[in-house]
């Protein structure tokens, strides 16, 4: 969707640039036109009013020449007139005759002036015809020039016309596919609107209320602290487990540095009998002995070495078996946060897993109060007990991790001879 903005953006620009270039093109196509339409029409009216002078003089020239054909056929009146009056054959008086011949020679004068009057006035319009047809001449020629430089202008004109219809038609284009762009913008930006809604609306429905309002992301925190627990107690009961071997290890090897004892009679819930102390029982000595002790064991000391055992034995068998069933109740919970939540159903199995968490971590701890009594005071780990600063620093560290979960410690691990750190219980609200 960015790329479809920033390419309708370079065609808003492209656009507006052709357009831009056409206006600029335009307005200097229509100065060029308004100029040589200002030369035409300015040639055009000084044609006209030559025109018109010459129609003036035109007219003055035939006016003339009318003048000058009234005066011919006056002078040839007055020709006929003397020869009629110099004719031998007619006689007039002699008065009359002199009368005549003294107004004859009065017109002869007159005629003469009229008649050289009349050519100077006809010479002079023939000069003023002739100047005004030299001028129509040059007028004609200057309007074929500025015809043939119209024609010029208009055939320039023609290649910035085509290209002016071209970029219309290409501004047309553009415009076209700038709406589609933002046609396609508007039905992008619908459907991410759309997708937003949809996502919103199934976050909606994926999010579940419990009893408590607990969100998916405690939820999920809160088994993640359940996980971090079962792997506690698995390593515990990991170590738990070394430290027993090698304490049933070192009872061997003592016992089989040891003579056989002899019989003894000991008092049992169904009344005295003899033990028979053989190789086996032999090699079973207390816990609590002391390192640097190579003294035989007592009876009553074997007879406690055993059940101590026994007793070890089974409460490991049984923390094992709870530890299995607390890692399928994890299981389970697991997959129900993977899908729909019961809010009852899973403040349920809450409970019931603080609940095994609590009985499991009882056992333990009554476990390594065994194991440490018989151990003379060693951890499980085979350390001191100076180490519990390190534990209670990890539970600061895992509670800094998750603070929505109060962790504190069990009042049963304030218990003389218990690890501390290693058993503890949650607060989780429910």
């Amino acid at each position: 969707m960015q790329a479809d903005k920033t390419k309708a953006a370079d065609l808003r620009a492209a656009y507006q640039a052709h357009q831009d270039e056409v206006h600029r093109i335009k307005r200097e196509c229509e100065r060029d036109i308004r100029r040589l339409m200002d030369e035409i029409k300015g040639k055009d009216r000084v044609i006209l009013a030559l025109e018109k002078e010459l129609g003036v003089q035109t007219g003055q020239t035939q006016k003339l020449l009318l003048q000058k054909e009234a005066l011919d056929e006056q002078l040839v009146q007055v020709r006929e007139a003397e020869r009629y009056h110099s004719s031998p054959k007619r006689e007039l008086p002699p008065g009359i005759g002199d009368m005549a011949e003294l107004m004859g020679v009065q017109d002869q004068h007159m005629d003469e002036r009229d008649v050289r009057r009349f050519q100077l006035k006809i010479a002079e319009l023939n000069s003023v015809i002739r100047k005004l047809e030299d001028r129509n001449t040059l007028l004609a020629d200057e309007r074929n020039e500025l015809l043939k430089r119209s024609r010029e202008t208009e055939v320039q004109l023609k290649p910035l016309v085509e290209k002016n219809k071209r970029m219309n038609k290409k501004n047309e284009d553009l415009l076209h596919s700038i709406q589609r762009m933002e046609e396609k913008i508007k039905n992008l930006t619908r459907e991410n609107v759309e997708m937003k809604e949809k996502l919103s609306a199934q976050a909606s429905l994926k999010r579940h209320t419990s009893l408590n309002d607990l969100s998916l992301t405690r939820d999920e925190q809160e088994i993640e602290f359940l996980r971090l627990q079962v792997l506690e107690q698995q390593h515990v009961i990991d170590d738990l487990s070394l430290e027993r071997e090698r304490l049933l290890r070192s009872k061997r090897q003592r016992g089989k540095s040891l003579k056989p004892p002899k019989k003894h009679v000991v008092e049992t819930f169904f009344g005295f009998d003899e033990e028979s102390v053989d190789s086996e029982t032999l090699s079973e000595t207390s816990c609590n002995t002391d390192r640097t002790d190579r003294a035989p064991a007592t009876p009553e000391e074997d007879l406690d070495d055993t059940t101590t055992r026994e007793e070890a034995d089974l409460r490991f068998c049984q923390l094992t078996r709870e530890y299995q069933a607390l890692q399928r109740a994890y299981a389970l919970l697991q997959e129900q946060v993977g899908g729909t939540l019961d809010a009852e159903r899973e403040a349920r199995t809450r409970e019931q897993l603080q609940a095994d968490l609590l009985r499991c971590q009882a056992k333990i701890e009554d476990l390594e109060k065994l194991l440490v009594e018989k151990g003379q005071g060693l951890s499980p780990w085979g350390q001191p007990r100076d180490d519990a600063g390190w534990s209670v620093l990890a539970r600061r560290e895992e509670g800094r991790k998750f603070p929505h979960l109060s962790i504190h410690p069990s009042p049963m691990s304030a218990a003389p001879g218990c690890v501390p750190g290693t058993v503890w219980a949650l607060g989780m609200p429910v």
